[in-house]
């Protein structure tokens, strides 16, 4: 008999305020293109490095992520941060590590890539999970910005993914939302239907 296939878990954080088809797709396709057996979904309670922004409350942000999550397999959500307000991802990624075999990977945009040396523990990080990185076309110039113990790991421990570029952020949505207007095709409908029955990002 063959050995038994090795397990794959990658965690995806982020405020998600509001979920918008740029937190879904380009990770949808990132977990086809390595085999992932499921993406954790991790919204923050408060991101400690997003000071003086207003932030919609965790129940709602979590209840629509959930929605929108729903048809596609193998995206799932997890609760874990949210009842752990500044929680540092290496000490997500150890408690994720302690209860889970096989493989862990940590899904993150390449705008984050750049900022990741200053992160707690950094160099621990990437000894506890693989780094794929949803980088936009041109990603080789992001390699050439990453300070030396990033950079020597591009293609082994940090895994560039290039995918089309979403042409929406978190932040224009809730310029929109606060106008009262809710742009087409930026979000999923069961995002949009649960921002108006709850009334939500009336302000900014």
């Amino acid at each position: 008999m063959g050995a038994d296939p090795v397990s794959r878990t990658a965690l995806f954080g982020g405020s998600f305020n509001p979920v918008h088809w740029g937190h879904i797709r380009p990770v949808a396709a990132a977990r086809r293109r390595f085999r992932l057996d499921r993406v954790v979904y991790l919204p923050a309670a408060r991101p400690p490095h997003k000071t003086g922004r207003r932030f919609e409350d965790p129940f709602h942000r979590f209840a629509c992520l959930a929605r929108c999550l729903a048809p596609h397999p193998g995206l799932v959500l997890s609760p874990y941060e949210l009842h752990r307000p500044g929680t540092a991802t290496v000490e997500t990624l150890a408690h994720f590590r302690s209860i889970l075999e096989g493989e862990l990977y940590l899904i993150l945009g390449s705008d984050s890539l750049l900022q990741f040396h200053t992160w707690r523990e950094p160099e621990r990080i990437l000894d506890l999970a693989r780094l794929i990185v949803l980088a936009r076309p041109g990603a080789e110039a992001h390699r050439e910005a990453l300070p030396p113990f990033l950079a020597r790991e591009w293609g082994r421990r940090v895994l560039p993914f290039v995918h089309p570029r979403v042409g929406t952020s978190s932040t224009l949505l809730r310029e929109a939302l606060a106008a009262g207007r809710i742009p087409r095709g930026w979000m999923p409908a069961a995002a949009v239907q649960y921002i108006r029955i709850h009334q939500l990002y009336r302000e900014v």
